[in-house]
């Protein structure tokens, strides 16, 4: 006859360890003199703000964001962007318009003219883009 063999006891608790997948990635920047000033215990706002650069080295190429960073950007760069509407989105707010007039939370629960579901916010942004 065979034997039956005991079981191993699992313990009471199962171990807790972090996995790599569960640490903090720190945010090192690629340029060389970023990298020399950069404080890897502050956000990543507030280094490029104490370096004197915001946003504004997005758009421009490699020797313009050095220049930029040496520099400083000015506050032209940071128009806030348009609102594009399409004719089918005028079409559909004009009929919203023309419903609710000024209750914006009401356009947005209308299902069967606001079939994309725009929140009231979004609604009043694309009005005012349309002038309507």
């Amino acid at each position: 006859m065979a034997k039956i063999k005991k079981r191993k006891s699992r313990g009471l608790f199962k171990k807790h360890t972090t996995s790599k997948k569960h640490k903090k990635k720190t945010y090192l920047p690629q340029n060389p003199l970023v990298k020399k000033h950069w404080d890897p215990s502050i956000s990543a706002l507030e280094n490029y703000s104490n370096l004197g650069i915001r946003t504004c080295f997005e758009k421009t190429p490699e020797k313009e964001f050095q220049q930029g960073l040496l520099e400083g950007c000015t506050d032209k760069e940071y128009k806030a962007t348009e609102t594009k509407v399409r004719e089918w989105e005028k079409q559909i707010l004009t009929n919203l318009r023309n419903k609710y007039s000024e209750d914006y939370l009401a356009m947005a629960k209308d299902q069967k003219l606001n079939p994309w579901l725009w929140s009231a916010r979004e609604i009043k942004k694309k009005l005012k883009a349309i002038n309507l």
